[in-house]
Protein backbone atom coordinates (compact mmCIF):
# COMPACT_ATOMS: atom_id res chain seq x y z
CA UNK A 1 0.00 0.00 0.00
CA UNK A 2 1.72 3.58 -0.69
CA UNK A 3 1.98 5.94 1.72
CA UNK A 4 -1.20 8.06 1.66
CA UNK A 5 -3.62 4.75 1.44
CA UNK A 6 -1.59 3.57 4.96
CA UNK A 7 -2.27 6.62 6.48
CA UNK A 8 -5.98 6.57 5.72
CA UNK A 9 -6.33 2.84 6.69
CA UNK A 10 -4.99 3.55 9.85
CA UNK A 11 -6.79 6.69 10.35
CA UNK A 12 -10.11 4.77 9.97
CA UNK A 13 -9.22 2.02 12.15
CA UNK A 14 -8.40 4.35 14.81
CA UNK A 15 -11.34 6.13 14.12
CA UNK A 16 -13.34 3.28 14.55
CA UNK A 17 -11.51 2.12 17.88
CA UNK A 18 -11.81 5.57 19.72
CA UNK A 19 -15.11 6.46 17.79
CA UNK A 20 -13.40 10.18 16.68
CA UNK A 21 -12.86 11.65 13.74
CA UNK A 22 -9.06 11.41 12.94
CA UNK A 23 -9.04 13.62 10.35
CA UNK A 24 -7.50 16.66 12.65
CA UNK A 25 -4.68 14.43 14.01
CA UNK A 26 -0.86 15.08 12.82
CA UNK A 27 1.05 11.97 11.50
CA UNK A 28 4.14 11.86 13.70
CA UNK A 29 6.08 9.11 11.90
CA UNK A 30 5.88 6.34 10.29
CA UNK A 31 7.81 3.20 10.32
CA UNK A 32 6.97 0.64 7.70
CA UNK A 33 8.64 -2.84 8.76
CA UNK A 34 8.62 -5.42 5.97
CA UNK A 35 7.66 -9.23 6.95
CA UNK A 36 7.05 -7.34 10.25
CA UNK A 37 5.70 -11.07 11.24
CA UNK A 38 6.20 -14.33 10.15
CA UNK A 39 3.46 -16.09 7.76
CA UNK A 40 1.33 -18.31 10.44
CA UNK A 41 0.21 -21.18 8.00
CA UNK A 42 -3.03 -23.16 9.02
CA UNK A 43 -3.10 -25.13 10.74
CA UNK A 44 -0.92 -23.19 13.36
CA UNK A 45 0.00 -25.32 16.42
CA UNK A 46 -0.15 -23.13 19.79
CA UNK A 47 2.07 -23.47 22.87
CA UNK A 48 4.19 -26.81 21.69
CA UNK A 49 6.60 -27.45 24.31
CA UNK A 50 9.26 -25.91 25.42
CA UNK A 51 11.36 -28.83 26.98
CA UNK A 52 11.87 -31.45 24.07
CA UNK A 53 12.05 -35.21 24.87
CA UNK A 54 15.93 -35.41 24.91
CA UNK A 55 15.62 -32.60 27.73
CA UNK A 56 16.79 -30.04 25.83
CA UNK A 57 15.24 -26.55 26.07
CA UNK A 58 13.35 -24.41 23.33
CA UNK A 59 12.17 -20.69 22.90
CA UNK A 60 11.73 -18.88 20.20
CA UNK A 61 8.13 -17.28 18.14
CA UNK A 62 7.90 -21.17 16.63
CA UNK A 63 6.93 -22.33 19.97
CA UNK A 64 3.94 -20.40 20.43
CA UNK A 65 2.36 -17.06 18.36
CA UNK A 66 4.29 -16.50 14.99
CA UNK A 67 5.46 -12.99 16.48
CA UNK A 68 7.68 -10.88 19.56
CA UNK A 69 5.34 -11.44 22.13
CA UNK A 70 5.19 -15.48 21.39
CA UNK A 71 8.72 -15.37 21.47
CA UNK A 72 8.99 -13.69 24.69
CA UNK A 73 6.35 -15.83 26.35
CA UNK A 74 8.00 -18.76 24.73
CA UNK A 75 11.00 -18.02 26.78
CA UNK A 76 9.50 -17.20 29.40
CA UNK A 77 7.60 -20.84 29.44
CA UNK A 78 11.55 -21.85 28.81
CA UNK A 79 12.65 -20.31 32.25
CA UNK A 80 9.82 -21.96 34.33
CA UNK A 81 10.40 -25.52 33.05
CA UNK A 82 14.01 -24.79 33.70
CA UNK A 83 12.82 -23.69 37.49
CA UNK A 84 10.77 -26.48 37.84
CA UNK A 85 12.79 -29.32 36.59
CA UNK A 86 15.54 -28.05 39.31
CA UNK A 87 12.84 -28.13 41.83
CA UNK A 88 13.01 -24.14 42.29
CA UNK A 89 9.33 -23.07 43.77
CA UNK A 90 8.34 -19.49 42.28
CA UNK A 91 5.94 -17.55 44.32
CA UNK A 92 2.37 -16.80 43.26
CA UNK A 93 2.07 -14.26 40.58
CA UNK A 94 0.55 -11.38 41.40
CA UNK A 95 -2.55 -10.72 41.27
CA UNK A 96 -4.29 -10.75 37.74
CA UNK A 97 -1.03 -12.50 36.29
CA UNK A 98 -2.34 -15.94 34.93
CA UNK A 99 -0.77 -19.26 36.23
CA UNK A 100 1.79 -20.03 33.90
CA UNK A 101 1.22 -23.83 32.48
CA UNK A 102 4.98 -25.26 31.01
Amino acid sequence: MAPSGIERAVRAHLGALYGTDTAGWTLLASYPVARALPTMTSPHVLRRPVRTPSGVYVCGDHRDTSSIQGALYSGRRAAEAVLADLGVVRPDPPAGEPQQTV
